[in-house]
């Protein structure tokens, strides 16, 4: 990695300092006051400057800092939510505890998030990610974290991300209920066991998900009625023989892939109370399953 030039960071901070300026002014029809231009300085320093730390000022996208910008300081009329459910499950399923910022920068910016490291390591605010600042929200908590840890990137201590609802909030499928806790496990289980928020099961995650395939296959359908119920007036009916050889097969068909899908259920459900009580790690845990699911997809024996 080239090395920066010695006053790259104060060039940096000056040129994002001054797109806020601009925005101020574009905002607001005049240019700032003395006073709004120290508010202005402490805004890049706490939302602007930690996104392109370490940058350099000459390679800096204009046009993205810009739109940075606007993200933030537009009115919100009202709270607008990503969906945690839409976040790829292997981005905070399991997240070496050391490198737990740098998931977190990656996530969509609208998605509520907290890390949460218990009563003894501390917790993070329940917040947008765009919000977070690293000096500010988490270092007290990844210091604490990275003494225990012996400043080691032990395999053993690492977050696992859990789906929750947000406190006096409801499980509504509302984007603004939930929220992603990025929970300490050092080892001997997740840290936090008081927590009394109320976690969403990954069966209501893909329950919701199923549900919105069933709306989507149903509006579908609805089109295309016209067009089978045409199809089906004008093709031959078959011979009774050939009906119920066909339900014979079809029924037969249904009922293995039913077996197959209760012994998969079994099967991992037994695997997870196996993790649970650590007989695997959850490395070992991810890629036990990952063998389960290609068995079933492959048609294998579970």
């Amino acid at each position: 990695m080239p090395r920066l030039p010695k006053y790259n960071s104060s060039r940096l901070f000056h040129k994002l300092a001054q797109e806020v300026k601009k925005d101020f002014i574009e905002r607001n029809g005049r240019k700032p006051t003395i006073p709004e231009w120290n508010e202005i300085q402490k805004f890049t320093s706490k939302n602007i400057f930690p996104q392109y730390r370490g940058s350099s000022h000459k390679k800096v996208d204009v046009k993205e800092v810009q739109k940075n910008i606007k993200f933030i300081t537009a009115p919100k009329k009202r709270e607008q939510c990503g969906n945690v459910f839409n976040v790829n499950q292997a981005d905070y399923e399991f997240v070496e505890w050391w490198n737990v910022y740098n998931i977190i920068e990656g996530l969509p910016k609208d998605v509520k998030i907290r890390v949460n490291g218990g009563d003894f390591y501390g917790r993070s605010k329940i917040d947008q990610v765009y919000t977070f600042d690293y000096y500010e929200d988490i270092q007290d908590v990844f210091e604490k974290i990275r003494v225990a840890a012996r400043n080691q990137s032990d395999p053993n201590v690492f977050f696992e991300g859990v789906i929750k609802v947000v406190p006096d909030g409801k499980d509504d499928g509302k984007p603004c209920s939930y929220f992603l806790d990025f929970i300490l496990n050092d080892g001997d289980g997740r840290v936090d066991v008081s927590d009394s928020l109320e976690v969403v099961s990954e069966a209501t995650a893909k329950d919701r998900e199923r549900v919105k395939r069933l709306k989507a296959a149903e509006i579908k359908q609805k089109l295309s009625k016209a067009e089978k119920i045409k199809k089906a007036k004008s093709r031959q009916r078959p011979s009774k023989t050939e009906e119920q050889a066909k339900e014979a097969e079809g029924k037969k068909y249904s009922d293995n892939k039913l077996k197959a899908i209760q012994l998969m259920t079994e099967a991992l459900s037994l695997l997870r109370k196996d993790f649970e009580s650590g007989i695997y790690t959850a490395k070992e845990y991810k890629l036990e399953r990952e063998k389960l699911l290609n068995k079933f997809e492959n048609g294998g024996q579970i």
